[in-house]
């Protein structure tokens, strides 16, 4: 099931810049494994609901969450697909065009790199997303 969430660098860093969504499960100090708040109710938690400049208490969004983020906040889309000959995985990103075009969408980055598992092409893209972002804005 931890294949489902972000790793706690990521997670440090879809808070700076600026993730503060309802999650299930947090980190808390450095502890690589996530812990859930549910209880006997379904629970989720934000990072502004912790005043904690030490990062203590840390929210964990799942890769779908995360992409979803992207795509909504900052019309970025990740997107992961296998290689035509099924032994590999790739990702694109995607940005949304402010002309009009059929698609709406134009190649932002496009990573030549190969993966052998699908997850681990979803970290890598994840990763470029979060650097993405931390660009300056010219």
């Amino acid at each position: 099931m931890n294949k489902e969430f972000v790793t706690y660098e990521q997670a440090l860093a879809l808070k700076e810049l600026g993730f503060d969504e309802p999650c299930i499960l947090l980190y808390r100090g450095l502890d690589t494994q996530p812990v859930c708040q549910m209880g006997y109710e379904f629970k989720t938690e934000k990072n502004s609901d912790y005043n904690d400049e030490t990062n203590y208490w840390l929210t964990v969004p799942t890769y779908s969450q995360a992409f979803r983020w992207f795509r909504e906040k900052h019309d970025l889309e990740g997107v992961v697909q296998q290689a035509n000959d099924y032994t590999w995985y790739k990702f694109s990103i995607y940005q949304k065009s402010n002309f009009y075009t059929t698609e709406g969408w134009k190649v932002l980055k496009s990573k030549g790199l190969e993966y052998e598992t699908h997850k681990e092409a979803e970290s890598a893209c994840l990763d470029k997303l979060i650097e993405i972002v931390r660009l300056p804005k010219s």
